[in-house]
């Protein structure tokens, strides 16, 4: 019964307008989010191909990656540059790193990433437009998070978009303007009434965020499910995800509801 409803290839895409307003004079712009890819495992390609299909289909002016493009070896690695080699947006494409890359080599993979035009950013800042800064910062427990050295460029009364793979890391972000995007949870993967995905998540990888988003005083989290599968070879009850975040003006007209707005769900052959 389990295997017949289990949902491995479907990805489904959701979209959000972003709790971090713009200024009244500049222009909006939309960031998709990918995460949790785990090449090596599973034969995720087809799927991972469909995922950046779409996400170009939907013309974002920013694509970010949040990690676990490999399962755990660097054997691996590889398979990165011909899956993620078609993304392009025009204000770029920029990664982190996850916690199994650190159980790969991170330095190769940075290299591949580098070559097909991906910067990653690992204790490190870039700006964006409408004084947005993109922030990247290391895994929290398996890789050398550096909250101070990320934070060192952008100005203080910046708001800040922050990539970091494990959703804990919100609570070590100070109190100001902050979406935090990150993964690792895969949403639990396979959810069941119980154990519960809260239960799933604490237990094996001490978080209590599991999926979607959490508001924390100004700083906003969102925890992506992720496209690949680790550990047990399906999804249960948890679709992949490609998430998409519209960045828009103060006065702009809010024609989203502030749900998650499902686009598509489609199932990958």
């Amino acid at each position: 019964m389990l295997f017949q409803q289990n949902n491995t290839n479907e990805i489904e895409i959701n979209r959000y307008p972003a709790p971090l307003p713009l200024a009244d004079d500049a222009s909006g712009f939309t960031i998709i989010q990918l995460s949790d890819f785990h090449l090596g495992f599973g034969r995720p390609e087809p799927l991972l191909n469909k995922a950046i299909e779409l996400t170009l289909s939907l013309n974002p002016d920013l694509i970010v990656l949040t990690g676990d493009y490999v399962d755990s070896h660097s054997q691996q690695i590889p398979l990165v540059k011909s899956v993620f080699s078609p993304l392009r947006a025009p204000l770029g494409v920029y990664a982190t790193y996850g916690n199994h890359d650190h159980r790969a080599d991170p330095p190769v993979l940075k290299r591949i990433l580098t070559d097909i035009g991906i910067q990653v950013l690992n204790n490190s800042a870039v700006p964006l437009p409408a004084g947005l800064w993109l922030v990247g910062i290391d895994d929290l427990y398996e890789g050398n998070p550096d909250i101070e050295a990320a934070l060192s460029e952008p100005p203080l009364d910046a708001p800040l978009i922050v990539l970091s793979h494990h959703p804990g890391m919100i609570r070590r972000l100070p109190d100001r303007p902050i979406v935090m995007l990150s993964g690792h949870t895969h949403g639990a993967q396979i959810r069941l009434s119980f154990p519960s995905p809260e239960l799933v998540c604490w237990y094996h990888l001490r978080t209590r965020y599991v999926s979607g988003w959490y508001h924390l005083g100004q700083r906003h989290l969102y925890v992506n499910r992720g496209l690949g599968i680790t550990g047990l070879p399906f999804r249960y009850n948890c679709p992949s995800e490609i998430a998409c975040f519209d960045f828009k003006p103060k006065e702009a007209p809010d024609r989203l509801d502030k749900k998650a707005i499902t686009e598509e769900s489609l199932t990958v052959d």
